[in-house]
């Protein structure tokens, strides 16, 4: 009986990997998929980006996305890492123009000297 339950249950890989195919290709979220996460940080980001949905890749990512789904059933799957801060894009940043930068030098020359 539990092998007809599980031939029951819906196989939820090749929806998973479509989806993380998508999430590393756009620098998307997995939202609160922790399960998702993890098979993504397993598999590695640019593996799915250079994913060719060949036979052998597909099953490397079920086996991984299984895995995870036992240990988040288990509840040994830790949580989602909270995202850090980004860094500002370009021309974000305080800059210094080349005056400003000499004014600072001469200033810490000046204390070193001192």
């Amino acid at each position: 009986m539990p092998e007809f339950m599980k031939l029951c249950r819906p196989d939820r890989s090749d929806e998973t990997f479509r989806k993380a195919i998508h999430i590393a290709s756009t620098g998307g979220d997995c939202g609160s998929d922790n399960v998702l996460y993890w098979a993504i940080q397993r598999f590695g980001v640019f593996e799915l980006k250079q994913a060719t949905g060949s036979d052998r890749v597909r099953s490397l990512w079920r086996t991984i996305y299984n895995q995870r789904l036992s240990e988040h059933r288990a509840g040994t799957l830790p949580p989602i890492p909270q995202q850090l801060k980004a860094l500002p894009g370009p021309g974000g940043a305080r800059t210094f123009s080349s005056e400003d930068i000499r004014v600072m030098i001469d200033k810490a020359m000046n204390k070193a000297a001192a």
